[in-house]
């Protein structure tokens, strides 16, 4: 849905919140306790973001959107349940954790960003025929009441000014390559491709376990496989929800083998199951030396990298832990749920609780099949040749096809072509072989518990 032209001119105005009407405003002061618990009570300046999602998942939202102008960046959902600003307002001047989960989530990531930070924000919330306007300019808080100009609502919006030295910026996809908006869209894609809800970031749609791995090798990722096992009522621990977006995954045809493609080739779970014991991710990372030339044979090389562990809380990644196991150009994700454990007053640093390498080892087993599925699904694969030598002998074919008549000449080039395609799809079934021998070594070493040095 498109936000109203007058919601839109809120949002984007963020900078002139100190104009609200209020009846009374607060004065948050750098040196008061809770200047201090603003400035340093999450891991990272741009996790901020990750509060809020939270917030809209524990609200029963049915999605969350986030937008970005060269001003600032807003999002919008729908709490089913009616809010009350009162108790927000009190959750956020107050140092202690305070209300349910949704304003306590709230708090967290408003008191960071605009306390601590010093970014101005407004949040505008939609109830039946009023619109409530709850503004922070840097200085002071303010709030009012309006007439709803955009229907009975229920709606949350909410919109961050950039700081004056981020303002200005090519954002929205457009261009994202330095700045609080590249770091802020980082942070989401990073951390928010577990969601149990749509998320939208500009459009694009975050939730389907499709965020790329943090890569200075400089090398390809395959990813092999996305699975799970359903939940179990006996497990002791909650479940995790599967990502709707795999849920609704839409196997749309192209010209391509999906092996070296930047697309899951294979689900190993049923995508009619929607809440699973753990989810899993497997990669195989290599590194193409050079292509086959007329001076040179083509050559790669695996990548070796590590495997960890994520700890979903409240739709979001809270927390990575390392695998302890040997590097290797296989690598997995796991995703466990942590909904039920202790976290800091960031909600998003783990407590060290025991029943964290319990809950690393169940979900091992589960990937042990998760291998053996992969590896019979890539034992069945049929290599294609690359993809910018199937577009170059494509068109070379094309082009000579339609000079004319049939002649010895066409027929050489012909037959040339048929010959490099074939030597591609050879130079990607080494590839193949390469990643079907490292998948069986790591079958071998996943079958035993990991043990921490």
């Amino acid at each position: 849905m498109r936000e109203s032209k007058g919601i839109d001119g809120l949002l984007q105005s963020a900078r002139g919140l100190g104009e609200l009407d209020s009846s009374g405003s607060f004065t948050i002061a750098g040196e008061a306790a809770i200047g201090k618990l603003a400035a340093f009570q999450l891991p990272r300046k741009t996790a901020w973001l990750l509060k809020i999602v939270q917030a809209a998942v524990v609200s029963g939202a049915p999605e969350i959107r986030i937008f970005q102008t060269n001003e600032t960046t807003s999002f919008r959902f729908s709490p089913p349940d009616e809010l009350c600003m009162e108790t927000l307002k009190k959750a956020l001047l107050s140092p202690q954790v305070q209300g349910s989960d949704i304003y306590r989530h709230l708090a967290v990531g408003l008191r960071a960003v605009g306390f601590g930070d010093r970014r101005q924000f407004t949040l505008a919330y939609d109830f039946s025929d009023t619109r409530t306007l709850f503004g922070w300019n840097g200085k002071e808080l303010s709030q009012r009441a309006e007439a709803n100009p955009d229907g009975p609502g229920p709606a949350l919006h909410i919109g961050v000014a950039f700081p004056p030295e981020d303002m200005g910026r090519s954002l929205g996809g457009l261009k994202k390559s330095a700045g609080r908006a590249t770091q802020e869209y980082e942070e989401v894609v990073r951390n928010g491709e577990a969601c149990p809800i749509p998320l939208y970031f500009d459009g694009r749609r975050l939730d389907g376990l499709s965020a790329p791995l943090s890569d200075d090798t400089k090398a390809n990722v395959s990813l092999l496989s996305v699975g799970w096992a359903p939940y179990s009522e006996n497990s002791r621990f909650p479940p995790l929800q599967v990502p709707s977006a795999l849920q609704t995954y839409d196997e749309n045809w192209r010209p391509t083998d999906k092996f070296t493609d930047n697309r899951i080739f294979l689900f190993s779970g049923d995508l009619a199951h929607t809440q699973a014991s753990s989810l899993a991710k497997l990669h195989y990372s290599y590194r193409i030396v050079h292509h086959r030339s007329k001076y040179k044979s083509f050559k790669f090389e695996s990548v070796r990298r590590e495997s960890e562990y994520l700890w979903v809380k409240d739709g979001v990644i809270c927390q990575r832990d390392r695998s302890w196991q040997k590097q290797s150009p296989i690598s997995f994700q796991l995703f466990l749920s942590a909904d039920d454990l202790d976290t800091d007053i960031s909600g998003l640093m783990l407590r060290n609780v025991d029943q964290l390498e319990r809950r690393k080892n169940l979900a091992r087993e589960q990937l042990q099949f998760q291998v053996e599925n992969t590896l019979a699904a890539i034992e069945k694969h049929i290599p294609k040749p690359f993809g910018f030598h199937s577009a170059i002998y494509g068109t070379m074919g094309v082009v000579f096809t339609m000079l004319g008549p049939v002649t010895m000449g066409k027929g050489f080039i012909g037959t040339a072509m048929i010959v490099g395609l074939a030597l591609s799809a050879y130079d990607k079934r080494q590839i193949l072989e390469d990643c079907r021998y490292h998948l069986r070594r790591f079958g071998d070493q996943v079958r035993f518990p990991e043990r921490t040095p």
